[in-house]
């Protein structure tokens, strides 16, 4: 017992990263990257109650979650109590710790939604502005308000196909109506209600949505895209498809460049699959009560 309990209060010291002018870093136990499983068993049980007042978030959920390595509860990076706002995000949590068994140790990058929890609970919930005001720039650049010239007539039409209907779902779910560039140099000029209401939107998100949103828009420059993840308006294939459009097009003409192309597109459908799965994760707890 008194191993767990030593490898534990390691586990709590820290490390991840903090927030910062890109938003909420996302949170990882780095400090135990690479050391031998120091815990046997896994498993979740209902949160303490002072643990669950903690985490609104969580405790509006019906109480909240925590997940045990040993029997004993798994703290944030941060020391925060881990409250989680589902049983079934709780176990998915746990199974991420126990398949940690790789000839290199303990692995934080295999555990994505444990980074995401972590993340919501230690940067999000505390202080959720450098979230919001990192968002909010990417509707400068965001890739579904920017399409070819005419004269790329492929690419053009391709871009207008996914990307029209994307604008479309976005002005009637949140009333934010778009501009659109088709010069690469010149940023769209929104309308400030149109910013104003996807801003009101983010707000509106508690710290698990914030962190999934995070995550999407990161991972496909685009908050439309983001915000279509985490409504599940797009599967993490066909949001990697979206946000991709260009750079597919361009590698049908020039080919895929092996170890670099197909690398990123793995990884970037594994992230914003575990944004997905961990809100469908949440959602399935609230389904459960």
């Amino acid at each position: 017992a008194g191993a767990p309990r030593r490898g534990l209060r390691r586990l709590s010291s820290g490390g991840g990263g903090g927030g910062g002018a890109k938003g909420s870093a996302p949170q990882t136990h780095q400090t135990i990257k690479g050391r031998t499983r120091f815990y046997v068993r896994t498993g979740v049980m209902p949160a303490k109650d002072e643990a669950a007042a903690a985490v609104p978030a969580a405790a509006a959920s019906g109480g909240g979650w925590q997940v045990t390595l040993d029997g004993r509860p798994l703290p944030t990076p941060a020391r925060a109590p881990l409250v989680l706002p589902s049983e079934p995000l709780a176990w998915a949590i746990a199974a991420e710790w126990d398949n940690q068994s790789t000839p290199v140790g303990i692995e934080p990058s295999f555990m994505p939604l444990m980074s995401l929890a972590s993340t919501a609970l230690d940067q999000i919930a505390v202080d959720a502005e450098p979230t919001i005001n990192a968002l909010l720039p990417f509707l400068k650049t965001d890739t579904a308000c920017f399409l070819a010239p005419p004269e790329e007539r492929i690419l053009r039409a391709r871009q207008e196909e996914v990307f029209a209907p994307l604008l479309a779902w976005v002005r009637e779910r949140y009333g934010a109506d778009l501009a659109v560039s088709e010069d690469i140099i010149a940023k769209p000029d929104h309308p400030a209600d149109a910013v104003a209401a996807l801003e009101a939107a983010m707000r509106g998100m508690d710290c698990f949505e914030l962190a999934a949103l995070q995550c999407a828009t990161f991972n496909c420059k685009s908050m439309v895209m983001g915000l279509a993840v985490v409504e599940h308006e797009l599967t993490p294939e066909e949001a990697q498809r979206a946000c991709r459009l260009e750079e597919d097009f361009n590698v049908e003409q020039w080919g895929l460049v092996e170890g670099g192309h197909d690398v990123d597109m793995a990884a970037s459908l594994a992230s914003l699959s575990s944004a997905t799965t961990f809100l469908r994760l949440r959602d399935l707890g609230r389904e459960m009560q």
